[in-house]
């Protein structure tokens, strides 16, 4: 088959590191297929160096009336069996068979104006769209790809019409382990991965680590490793009006190696989110013998077990506690819980997940 794969987020967190890992695994062992990648001008050189694959240049935004007209015209040019769009945007006037991956519902979920830097009366307009192009993606494709059960379940309760269609790969962690102990000046700290959507109800870690600190002498600070944005400014008047801001540490756009520093230097994970579709820090953290603090939402019981500290993301207390709990972890007891946290990581490779992949591939083309 020649597989087309919108490859345009491939530098963007998240999805994008969903599109590298998958590249690099059929790459690896995919030797029946042939790849053709369209994606930014500074990923080309990258995707062309792998044996399949083929990289098609484009500056075409996702979100963009572009999207929606040129982008099906460049599909176009190309004799593709199959595409593959890692991410719901997937054009009106696209006329190829196509499988989409749904990562979660949280814009469904949390359609409030605090999501967005736009008016009210024109964020509820981009959110009409929104719901429009989800619905053509659901409805047209041939699979739909999702990374938990817990998506799944979501997507059936809105759209009980596609349930035959959805496909759960599980994903993976892929972080690689920093050569590197140096301390931070900053020690010691509780990291949070991710951005700041207020989905990720990091208001409500701020407030639990000024909890957390009210009665010690050696404080801690809390460190949000992800891009800075409107998001974060927020983020950092909340602090500052709660006067925790100087516990509050932004790192910005972080590389491989220093996110991976700094999760073997923190003293614990904390992902205090509403809503998830995976938890890939999660993973992360669990690969690196960093002990985890999160939610208690379904998502991470699927996944994770009863590893973590779990806590009510609600609740700045029980937030609070599971700080506690991780600062106060004996040797014996973390060594067990790291030992359950490698056991529970081991089971998920990118391997598997490209590999059924390739499978829904298959499938969607039969």
């Amino acid at each position: 088959m020649k597989i087309g794969i919108d490859g345009r987020l491939y530098f963007e967190t998240g999805v994008g590191r969903y599109i590298r890992n998958l590249l690099k695994e059929y790459d690896g062992f995919d030797d029946s297929n042939e790849y053709i990648v369209f994606t930014t001008p500074k990923a080309v050189n990258q995707i062309n160096s792998y044996s399949r694959m083929k990289a098609v240049a484009t500056d075409i935004r996702w979100h963009s009336i572009e999207e929606q007209i040129s982008f099906p015209l460049l599909l176009n040019r190309f004799d593709l069996d199959l595409i593959h769009f890692p991410y719901f945007s997937v054009p009106l006037f696209n006329s190829h068979p196509f499988v989409v991956t749904i990562h979660d519902l949280t814009t469904l979920n949390y359609s409030t104006g605090k999501a967005s830097t736009l008016p009210l009366p024109l964020y509820k307009l981009k959110h009409i769209a929104y719901r429009f192009v989800l619905k053509n993606a659901l409805f047209n494709s041939k699979r739909i790809i999702v990374p938990s059960n817990s998506v799944k379940k979501d997507l059936i309760k809105v759209y009980p019409q596609i349930e035959n269609k959805i496909r759960v790969t599980y994903e993976a962690g892929s972080l690689p382990m920093s050569d590197s102990q140096r301390q931070y000046s900053f020690e010691p700290f509780f990291l949070y991965v991710g951005n700041s959507y207020p989905h990720k109800n990091l208001e409500n870690a701020i407030l639990a680590l000024k909890l957390f600190n009210s009665d010690r002498k050696n404080k801690y600070n809390l460190v949000i490793a992800g891009k800075i944005d409107h998001f974060t400014q927020r983020l950092k008047d909340f602090a500052k009006t709660h006067k925790v801001d100087k516990q509050i540490i932004f790192q910005n756009s972080l590389n491989d190696q220093a996110l991976s520093r700094l999760y073997l230097r923190c003293e614990g994970l904390i992902f205090p989110s509403l809503s998830e579709g995976f938890g890939l820090p999660i993973l992360e953290a669990f690969d690196h013998g960093t002990i985890v603090c999160c939610s208690n939402i379904e998502v991470f019981r699927e996944l994770y077990g009863s590893v973590p500290f779990y806590f009510n993301p609600l609740n700045i207390e029980s937030i609070a506690k599971s700080m506690e709990k991780t600062s106060f972890l004996n040797a014996a007891d973390k060594k067990k819980i790291i030992k359950e946290q490698k056991e529970i990581s081991s089971k998920f490779s990118w391997k598997k997940t490209a590999s059924k992949t390739l499978e829904i591939y298959k499938e969607a083309m039969r």
